[in-house]
């Protein structure tokens, strides 16, 4: 069984689809959507990508939720720094060149960044998570007419009314 911090983290990369059934037409449940979707205050950390479709009068929602291209990216870009500063540990610790703190300093500073890397993961995954949940309660507000459960929008202290 995956902890919560696996699914999180599994959660960066992985791509899914969810079936809603509306209980509206189709243009109405379009336009409703999309009004729903614009109050739902997406950050972008989901793609989101609707297919409709009408299977025996039934309107359908296809949503596929997938990752932005920039998380591959980001991904790829911290294992690279990650395997870069591991490399560099070596060579500072076998080098004759190098002196004794700075090889110890460098491999301090690559145990923690080893140690820090999986909650930057694990956060990246929790924050696309609820982007995914809030954009399947704007779905089923809209198209299953349940209560739309948004949260109010977050007030920050130098914020104007």
């Amino acid at each position: 069984m995956a902890t919560e911090a696996q699914r999180a983290a599994q959660a960066l990369m992985e791509r899914r689809v969810e079936r809603f059934e509306s209980r509206h037409s189709m243009d109405e449940s379009r336009s409703r959507l999309e009004a729903t979707l614009s109050r739902a205050r997406l950050e972008g950390r989901v793609v989101f990508t609707p297919t409709w479709s009408d299977a025996g009068g039934k309107v359908l929602l296809d949503a596929a939720f997938a990752p932005p291209p920039r998380v591959g990216a980001i991904l790829k870009s911290l294992s690279l720094a990650l395997t870069l500063l591991v490399l560099a540990t070596a060579w500072a610790f076998l080098s004759p060149a190098a002196g004794t703190s700075a090889a110890w300093l460098l491999g301090l500073s690559t145990g923690f960044t080893a140690l820090v890397m999986p909650w930057i993961f694990v956060a990246m995954g929790s924050s696309r998570l609820a982007e995914e949940s809030r954009i399947a309660r704007a779905i089923k507000a809209a198209l299953l007419d349940e209560e739309e459960k948004l949260p109010p929008a977050k007030k920050w202290d130098d914020e104007k009314d």
